[in-house]
């Protein structure tokens, strides 16, 4: 029998704040430690190029952070708990929470609304998830008509497709105009977010929070998203930001460019040096998805594997 919502998210508000509890211990160790050296070798801090009280300041942020967001989180769980009682409810009562769970879910889910919905079959290798419209509800069949008006390109037809799901494959987005009612990603949780300059969601780290940055948009490094060696740091706004779902199959699929921005990626694309190398703007991240998408003999990719061969040729 499957949980309530209220109770799953009881139980992973639970679970993390053990971690960030666990996580405030191992801090606090770490800055005990920085003392004893400190207080031992004082001089230390003289030396050139010395980074101990830097090393210690951000120590001191991190607890912080940490026990503000135990603070949240245990408000949180608070307001769940008392949402429950009394406690000990029928197996009719859970029903009625499901139930009432999915009307909560449904009634955010307005007709003409954006959501994020996952399009995979449940069997499915890895998961694609995509910010879709809903056009129509289903009370029969608990179904969610949803339209997809972005494809990517290696769909046939190319144009807007619609899709039945089930309540299961649809996350609503936070409201807009009211964040302070929407809970906000830690530091370190896994996320699904709107890649910036797409329509799809994918698995993403939280770096910084919109109140730490007092904005309305999170800090965030995507799965995959490699440049350079390192994983470049989006701004996505919150409300494009939803719960990573559990047992999320990680997937890096082929629509980190819309068609919208077709025209400007075939002029990128075009950007080889001298060298045969890739030197417009795009991320080396983004510009493969979309070669991937067009998988024609005209993509950069291919045009620099035909440059290859006639230097191969020549020498």
């Amino acid at each position: 029998m499957s949980s309530s919502p209220d109770i799953a998210g009881i139980l992973d508000n639970t679970k993390e704040l053990d971690r960030l509890r666990k996580e405030q211990e191992e801090v606090l160790v770490e800055i005990n430690k920085m003392h004893k050296k400190l207080q031992a070798t004082p001089e230390i801090v003289e030396k050139p190029g010395d980074i101990s009280l830097s090393k210690l300041k951000n120590l001191y942020i991190q607890a912080k952070e940490l026990s503000e967001s135990e603070v949240t989180v245990s408000n949180i769980l608070l307001t769940q708990l008392d949402s429950l009682l009394p406690s000990g409810p029928t197996g009719q009562q859970r029903r009625k929470l499901v139930a009432e769970g999915n009307e909560q879910k449904r009634k955010r889910m307005k007709v003409d609304t954006d959501v994020a919905a996952r399009v995979t079959a449940e069997d499915a290798e890895k998961d694609e998830w995509f910010v879709v419209k809903v056009i129509h509800f289903d009370r029969e069949t608990k179904e969610v008509e949803v339209l997809d008006e972005e494809p990517g390109d290696d769909e046939e037809g190319g144009g807007q497709r619609t899709y039945k799901l089930s309540m299961s494959c649809i996350l609503p987005f936070p409201k807009r105009n009211d964040p302070s009612s929407t809970q906000e990603f830690i530091p370190g949780k896994h996320v699904l977010a709107v890649y910036p300059g797409t329509t799809a969601l994918y698995k993403a780290t939280v770096i910084s929070t919109p109140r730490k940055r007092k904005s309305d948009e999170y800090l965030l490094e995507f799965d995959d998203d490699e440049e350079d060696g390192a994983l470049p740091q989006r701004t996505v706004p919150f409300h494009k930001v939803v719960a990573l779902p559990e047992g999320h199959r990680h997937s890096t699929t082929n629509r980190f460019i819309t068609s919208k921005d077709h025209a400007s990626v075939q002029l990128n694309i075009g950007h080889l040096d001298a060298n045969g190398l890739y030197t417009g703007q795009f991320t080396t991240f983004a510009l493969c998805g979309f070669v991937r998408a067009q998988g024609d003999a005209d993509s950069g990719v291919d045009r620099l594997r035909q440059k290859k061969k006639v230097e191969a040729k020549q020498q």
